[in-house]
């Protein structure tokens, strides 16, 4: 499901799709959609929450989710007067690795995001830095090294990877800042 938000008054200037956090066993929708929503509508932008669906053990699912929504906006922008060329996306913890795989697994322009916003994300499935509670319900109770390397963003990260934003903590107790700082790394290296 996705529920769109428009600014109140103008024409919108981009938009941009929200995922919400929850470890990949729920949506946060009121504090990491709708106040994002609010926030973004009120600086003139399209806003489209996702509630994407929950691996239960299927980990194509929520990308698969976000891909659909994306290409469904870069449709939708004409007919809502937004430049096609100002669709990203954010992402929050788990919503962040949801983010960031959208970022590097795009599958042609329509999938593609124009830009992302990080926020505390969940990037890497490596054991020693990853939110252990989101790999465990993405990936299952014993990921083969190749899904953990397919599903570390950090690693996948090309030329081609949309410019990001990324917000964090360094004393976040959730996620580890070394996610961020991989993801920035990786960005960096690719230009």
């Amino acid at each position: 499901r996705m529920d769109i938000y428009f600014p109140k008054s103008g024409t919108p200037t981009a938009i941009i799709l929200s995922c919400p956090g929850g470890g990949y066993t729920f949506t946060s929708i009121p504090n990491e959609g709708v106040a994002v929503a609010n926030f973004f509508t009120a600086r003139n932008m399209v806003v489209a929450v996702l509630k994407y669906r929950v691996p239960n053990m299927h980990k194509d699912v929520p990308l698969s989710d976000a891909a659909k929504a994306l290409e469904i906006l870069r449709d939708s922008a004409s007919v809502w007067g937004v430049p096609t060329n100002r669709i990203g996306v954010i992402g929050f913890s788990a919503g962040g690795h949801l983010a960031a795989s959208l970022l590097t697994h795009y599958t042609d322009s329509k999938t593609r995001p124009d830009y992302g916003v990080l926020v505390y994300p969940v990037i890497s499935m490596d054991d020693d830095i990853t939110h252990k509670g989101s790999c465990k319900h993405l990936l299952g109770e014993t990921p083969t090294p190749e899904q953990r390397h397919y599903w570390s963003a950090e690693k996948q990260v090309t030329a081609d990877t949309p410019p990001c934003l990324i917000v964090t903590c360094q004393d976040d107790p959730t996620v580890q800042i070394a996610n961020s700082i991989r993801f920035y790394e990786a960005l960096t290296a690719q230009k």
